[in-house]
């Protein structure tokens, strides 16, 4: 994966069609096989339980590497200390568990409906454009001003302001450098995660560097 970054919103928007289309392919099963039978699944529900372990670990398989990289249109890379591949592959693994319940529920004769959405017409100036969201700050924007507020009143000892840069520094290494206002909880689970399995000294020997 070297010289390869994925952004959170390439994965995103990647997932989301990976997940549109397995769910549309689900569909068009059922409209072939509208009564399944257990063997589908007792299958469904084994990658279900393998994918989630998988989450809960932060252990991916190579089969998910593999799918990964081809849906992110990379070559295959098996670099399991890549963050970005390791966003990639928490990103799929979520998108194939919501997708595949979905189709468990369908094998077992519950049929899952959504409501249904119309176009709205379009009016002599054109359809309306959907209204922008609140744009945020950048990760690294919001840094420099926390700390000169911090320091406008009891002074802060310059270690304190190392490990803050160097603890900001590493939520941008493992999220990237994204709007404050963006992040989720399950970004911030992420975030954790990787965390805790860094060196517990990794901080402490960057800012002896610097």
């Amino acid at each position: 994966m070297a010289g390869i970054v994925f952004s959170n919103v390439d994965i995103k928007r990647a997932m989301t069609a990976y997940a549109e289309e397995l769910a549309q392919s689900h569909i068009d099963f059922h409209m072939h096989f509208p009564v399944s039978g257990l063997d589908d699944r007792a299958e469904t529900l084994q990658i279900i339980a393998d994918l989630r372990e998988a989450v809960r670990r932060s252990e991916y398989p190579e089969a998910t590497m593999l799918a990964v990289c081809k849906i992110m249109g990379v070559v295959p890379s098996f670099d399991a200390d890549s963050i970005e591949l390791m966003r990639a592959c928490r990103e799929y693994s979520l998108a194939t568990i919501g997708v595949q319940e979905e189709h468990v529920k369908r094998l077992e004769g519950r049929e899952v409906f959504k409501p249904f959405v119309p176009i709205e017409p379009a009016t002599s100036a054109g359809p309306a454009a959907p209204a922008a969201p609140p744009s945020t700050p950048l990760i690294s924007e919001v840094l420099e001003p926390f700390l000169s507020d911090k320091q406008s009143g009891k002074p802060v000892k310059i270690a304190t302001v190392k490990a803050y840069r160097a603890n900001v520094a590493s939520v941008i290494e493992i999220l990237g450098d994204v709007p404050v206002g963006s992040i989720t909880y399950d970004d911030v689970t992420r975030l954790r995660d990787v965390m805790l399995r860094l060196p517990k000294n990794r901080n402490r020997a960057e800012q002896s560097d610097t």
